[in-house]
């Protein structure tokens, strides 16, 4: 039963990320060509954070500790390392240190006060007006992506 809901969490949040991140990928961006050369775009970015959080959340929640081991408590450079870890994920999430989403070739988040201006207002020139978008997305455009990136990596290890 754990594992099947860390499944469905899992599962859940990433297909969310990845409908919020179609939104705002150009459907005739070179970079969505299936086996071509590699070059990053939102799509894979956000599912590169996610998939990395869910991987990390399942190793530290199936990480079983006595009687056979150390407890994660007790462990402190695992412990430690997944606090690095996060870390890492919230502050590429949040693009708070560009060269670092450089290092992991990550593209950077769509800046969404361009999508809707200082007035709330469409831009009209945009490539996907977010009118058409689902409510979610519309939500990632009022709340900016990075933000919503890292409030869904924040679910992901809450939940």
């Amino acid at each position: 039963l754990s594992i099947a809901a860390q499944f469905g969490i899992h599962l859940g949040l990433i297909l969310v990320g990845t409908e919020i991140s179609l939104t705002f990928v150009d459907p005739y961006d070179p970079s969505i060509t299936p086996d071509a050369a590699f070059y990053p775009n939102v799509l894979n970015t956000c599912t590169f954070l996610l998939t990395m959080v869910a991987t990390i959340n399942t190793f530290a929640v199936n990480y079983r500790g006595k009687p056979f081991m150390q407890d994660l408590r007790d462990n402190t450079m695992l412990k430690r390392s997944l606090q690095l870890c996060y870390a890492v994920l919230f502050i590429c999430a949040l693009e708070v240190f560009p060269p670092l989403n450089d290092l992991f070739q990550l593209s950077p988040f769509p800046d969404t006060s361009i999508v809707l201006g200082a007035d709330g207002a469409m831009d009209d020139d945009w490539i996907g007006s977010l009118e058409d978008a689902p409510p979610l997305a519309q939500l990632v455009g009022q709340a900016g992506f990075q933000l919503s990136m890292a409030g869904l990596l924040l679910v992901d290890t809450i939940a």
